[in-house]
């Protein structure tokens, strides 16, 4: 701890990542590995993943596979709270661009969500640039470790609650989720090597996946038009066990098929980037007795996971395309 105090306290960079000045556009004012981090991102988050040989060839020799594994699931994540905040329409975060614009790429665009946030390069937008926020100091290092160890309320208290009876080997992981959902997602489960996130993501399928207040039948009908936009064919077929799963399962119960066109228009114009609900699709949704709100925030949370998977899958997708050309 008093190492790590003292590394932060004093910020220390490494030759390794000093700023570049190579001609490079993507890499004018980033370290290699930033530059490389930022590629790798960009090629997860796009629809259909875009993701290439050469960047992936590029961030495996800047990052060991650990590290690797942790720069692939923080862009799943944010893909996944990407498609919360566009679903439900959750404004973005002005200050975020405001501070961080200047250390950016210098032909760094805001994304198609964003577009209507700021006015890129415009003289508006640059008055109201503000500086990046403090480099994190030991006080902050302290308050973090705080509260997630506070016993009762912190972070690590609450992980456990939630993960309670969520099994952690891979294997016991996949029998767990075909169990409940009718497919392992082995696909998945057998790239992630951290515990801690292999049980959370087990977790996440696990609770959205199924019935709530949402049949998982339509959820997953839903699911399979997102595929086509994606052009993910595994994740297409993890959905298609699902679905022979909860027919089956859901055969002798009910609920309510008179919502399903609307929620099948309204999963469809959710499943796009930014989403293309329109007008008339709320004025149905506010006209329709037997869609709740509940309804649409699980169906919106559960394109957000499908999100998540799309990303982890794609980059195994090209990392086995890598492999097998060595």
């Amino acid at each position: 701890l008093r190492n790590l105090l003292t590394e932060v306290s004093n910020n220390k960079k490494s030759e390794e990542d000093a700023p570049t000045t190579e001609d490079d556009p993507t890499t004018t004012n980033l370290s290699p590995k930033e530059s490389a981090v930022i590629k790798l991102a960009y090629g997860l988050g796009t629809v259909p993943c875009s993701l290439t040989a050469e960047t992936y060839n590029g961030v495996t020799k800047l990052f060991p596979p650990s590290q690797l594994e942790w720069l692939v699931e923080a862009a799943s994540l944010f893909g996944l709270l990407n498609k919360l905040t566009d679903g439900l329409n959750i404004p973005l975060e002005t200050s975020t661009y405001q501070e961080t614009v200047d250390i950016m790429d210098t032909n760094y665009t805001l994304g198609r969500a964003a577009a209507g946030m700021i006015e890129g390069e415009s003289t508006a937008a640059k008055a109201m640039r503000q500086p990046p926020p403090p480099t994190d100091d030991w006080t902050n290092i302290i308050a973090i470790m705080y509260h997630g160890l506070r016993p009762g309320s912190g972070a690590m208290w609450f992980e456990r609650k939630m993960l309670r009876g969520i099994p952690t080997s891979a294997g016991e992981c996949a029998v767990y989720l075909q169990e409940r959902c009718g497919c392992s997602f082995s696909s998945v489960l057998h790239w992630i090597q951290h515990d801690r996130f292999r049980r959370a993501i087990v977790y996440v399928i696990g609770k959205n996946f199924v019935s709530d207040n949402l049949s998982s039948k339509l959820k997953v009908q839903v699911g399979l038009g997102y595929c086509d936009i994606l052009e993910n064919a595994v994740v297409e077929g993890e959905l298609t066990e699902v679905l022979a799963f909860v027919e089956k399962e859901e055969g002798t119960q009910y609920f309510d098929k008179s919502i399903e066109p609307l929620i099948l228009q309204v999963g469809k114009a959710l499943s796009y980037a930014p989403t293309r609900v329109t007008p008339e699709i709320v004025k149905s949704l506010h006209s329709a007795e037997n869609v709740t709100p509940a309804m649409i925030v699980e169906l919106v949370t559960f394109l957000a996971v499908m999100q998540t998977l799309h990303r982890i899958i794609s980059f195994q997708i090209i990392q086995k395309e890598c492999h097998a050309h060595v």
